[in-house]
């Protein structure tokens, strides 16, 4: 038995730090006193000193013939076969017997000088930046917002936030949900397909103010800036909206839906746990959006957007929109819409007028 087991097991029983080092207990960490036996400081690579570990490898040593060493130390590696290292004075050196190496990050540059290699992660990679160019595709609508037939408060109200022509997706969709057709809008976001269902739904509550509309979508965020949207048109119009998300706290929600509302927008989850709760009744919703229906589908909400739609009216209107259109999507359209009219805006997979970023977070820091 090596030196250092023998005084490392007089401090009391054998006990395992995980790992299973031929019995013997595994070093703790920096300043463990075990019997007579103490370590200050733990080198980073197993620096303390120990005797060889003779394994199953049948690959030789192959030593380390460095620079000059301050504090030169030998170890073992039981799955590795054993390895001979040098600490110098400008960090942690090392050379495995197999040619594995683990360097990195010891020396102060930053450097690798144990032959390993790890790739650099370039976050751009994942990401689009807006661009921003003076040679884009010139659209052209066939509508201006004073062409739809909405209400006069209702136009009022769109133009005083500054839209004078609809976007694509807008010019497209705004007269068929006039018409009460059920929708298909494939859009990515910043498309504006937010005021695409907005504006005409507004309309249809301000023509007969007893009509609710359910508008469902993905997350908190999401949902909250429909709700954002939709009060911003709809000042001093009478129209009221209730949001229910997630992560907020379900009282104030529940006491929100004891007064009048005319729009209900939540995320699945939440939705579903009020329905549960007999506080939504769906008999009552003759409309329903269903927002970023893909990512619904890719967060898991696929169960609780098809309970939502099964306990809805066999009669009502279904306005859908998504940036993709996988079998799922399919099955989902073909399942809940009634000979829906599809449009289909899309140029690529994120707009070219949103600006995508990395945010970092430190530990114990909360994403709000």
């Amino acid at each position: 038995m090596s030196p250092f087991n023998k005084n490392f097991r007089s401090a009391g029983p054998k006990k395992s730090f995980g790992g299973s080092s031929r019995g013997s207990a595994r070093p703790p960490s920096r300043g463990y006193s075990a019997g007579p036996s103490s370590y200050s400081s733990r080198p980073k690579s197993g620096g303390f000193r120990s005797a060889p570990y003779h394994g199953t490898s049948s690959a030789p040593r192959a030593p380390y013939h460095g620079g000059q060493s301050t504090g030169g130390y030998q170890g073992s590696h039981p799955s590795t076969g054993g390895y001979q290292g040098s600490r110098s004075s400008g960090g942690n050196t090392s050379h495995y017997s197999r040619g594995r190496s683990f360097g990195g990050g010891g020396h102060r540059g930053g450097g690798n000088r144990g032959g390993g290699k790890s790739e650099h992660i370039n976050f751009s990679r994942f990401i689009n930046k807006a661009v921003i160019t003076e040679e884009t595709e010139h659209f052209k609508p066939e509508h201006t917002f004073a062409d739809f037939k909405i209400d006069e408060a209702v136009k009022t109200a769109v133009i005083s936030k500054g839209y004078e022509l609809p976007t694509p997706i807008q010019d497209r969709a705004i007269p068929h949900i006039l018409q009460g057709s059920d929708i298909v809008g494939i859009a990515n976001t910043g498309t504006g397909k937010t005021a695409a269902f907005l504006i005409p739904l507004i309309n249809k509550v301000k023509l007969n103010p007893k009509e609710q509309v359910l508008i469902i979508s993905p997350t908190r965020e999401l949902s909250i800036q429909i709700d954002d949207e939709l009060k911003s048109f709809v000042k001093g119009m009478k129209i009221y909206s209730v949001c229910c998300v997630g992560g907020a706290p379900i009282g104030k929600q529940i006491r929100d839906l004891q007064y009048q509302y005319n729009f209900i927008i939540g995320t699945p989850g939440r939705l579903k746990d009020l329905i549960d709760r007999k506080l939504i009744k769906l008999s009552e919703f003759q409309t329903v959006v269903l927002d970023e229906a893909d990512r619904m589908l890719d967060m898991g909400f696929v169960n609780d957007m098809r309970a939502i739609m099964q306990g809805m009216p066999k009669v009502r209107h279904t306005l859908f929109f998504s940036a993709t259109l996988s079998p799922d999507i399919e099955k989902i359209i073909k399942d809940f819409l009634k000979e829906p009219v599809r449009i289909s805006v899309k140029t690529q997979d994120t707009s070219k007028n949103v600006d995508q970023d990395v945010v970092h977070i430190k530990a114990g820091e909360t994403k709000i």
